[in-house]
């Protein structure tokens, strides 16, 4: 099975004793973006909670997109992942426009059949974010 993916390597000029990634092909995912609620809170500067009126209407499957979207903001923040979210948020305060929220999500994506999303990483954000965090405190 893997005879190919070696010769084929070949044929591209890979350098040996170069790092490479095989990520499996998952089919039915889309990109995505943030929640209308979530972004309103973010650009409003306020708490979305449990008892938040906004939430009065809220769907079965919107509440478990949200509830998603919880998890993942928790994980990127105890992970120090900054590529995903706290970037946007960067960027959006640098350049004073919240506009940059409302584009899809770099490193998320939400499956067509259901509804989930998938947290990826397809480049250095855990360790670029350390770097980031660390870096000045040191510097």
């Amino acid at each position: 099975m893997w005879s190919n993916v070696w010769n084929d390597s070949l044929s591209k000029e890979w350098q040996f004793n170069t790092t490479v990634a095989l990520i499996e092909w998952i089919d039915d995912l889309e990109r995505d973006r943030m929640p209308s609620l979530i972004l309103n809170s973010l650009i409003t500067n306020t708490t979305l909670h449990s008892r938040d009126w906004r939430l009065k209407n809220v769907t079965s499957a919107e509440l478990v997109e949200l509830m998603q979207w919880s998890d993942l903001l928790l994980f990127d923040y105890l992970t120090g992942n900054y590529d995903r979210v706290a970037s946007m948020q960067d960027a959006a305060l640098k350049q004073n426009n919240t506009t940059i929220l409302k584009e899809t999500i770099h490193n998320l994506v939400k499956s067509t059949k259901t509804n989930s999303i998938w947290m990826i990483d397809n480049e250095s954000g855990f360790l670029d974010a350390y770097w980031l965090m660390y870096s000045q405190k040191n510097g």
